[in-house]
């Protein structure tokens, strides 16, 4: 067989351990040439002769030195140790939430049908946590006292302004002639300072004069 010289590298040696005959797979020590990336065993390359083709020697995964004896052992370990974890199977689980309180572990292919109510609570809850919500201020104005001194003459009632904390506290408050009291409705819009409804408050700063000042509202838009 003819080869272009270009294509030869001739003059090449290894010590052993990198190649070994193709077909006994020994090892080989000595000279070697390539034909077209192919090694050969021998000095040069002879056209008269037989070529004795060589092959790359695969390296030992028995090593335990050897990256890939590791991994193909750790890979074995596991499959016969298994890292014990708890069970998971979504047919016992009455809901995830449930799972996740028992201290299973999560995992693909729950079968999230079986969580739906569970779920669209959660989604409602979200929805209600970003929309506009309305609520009640229950505000009152208390008579401290009137004052009747004889010689300055008639001050006129003093008052204190609060808000209660509830409506049970409000209603309470109904039978004490010193109070005066008022509902305002307030809307309150996440993100945003909360907002009483404009009617409300001027109808209770018709019951009460002062409010708008104790809530310091001076001008209204």
């Amino acid at each position: 067989m003819r080869v272009p010289l270009s294509k030869i590298k001739s003059g090449l040696y290894t010590a052993g351990g990198e190649y070994v005959y193709k077909g006994d797979k020994k090892s080989y020590k000595g000279y070697y040439y390539k034909i077209y990336g192919k090694a050969y065993a021998g000095k040069t390359y002879d056209p008269d002769a037989i070529p004795i083709e060589l092959e790359p020697k695969i390296k030992s995964v028995n090593n335990p030195k050897s990256f890939l004896y590791n991994a193909l052992a750790g890979a074995q370990q596991a499959v016969s140790n298994p890292i014990p974890v708890k069970p998971t199977k979504s047919q016992n689980l009455a809901s995830i939430q449930t799972a996740n309180q028992q201290g299973f572990l999560p995992v693909i292919g729950v079968n999230l049908d079986a969580d739906n109510q569970a779920l669209q609570t959660n989604a409602n809850k979200i929805e209600v946590d970003s929309t506009p919500s309305e609520g009640n201020r229950y505000f009152f104005r208390y008579l401290v006292n009137i004052n009747t001194n004889v010689k300055s003459g008639p001050m006129g009632p003093q008052y204190r302004f609060g808000e209660f904390s509830n409506e049970n506290d409000y209603n309470r408050a109904q039978s004490d002639k010193k109070y005066t009291r008022a509902i305002v409705k307030e809307l309150k819009v996440p993100g945003e300072k909360p907002v009483l409804n404009r009617d409300d408050l001027n109808e209770a700063e018709k019951r009460m004069p002062g409010l708008k000042r104790f809530l310091g509202i001076t001008n209204e838009e």
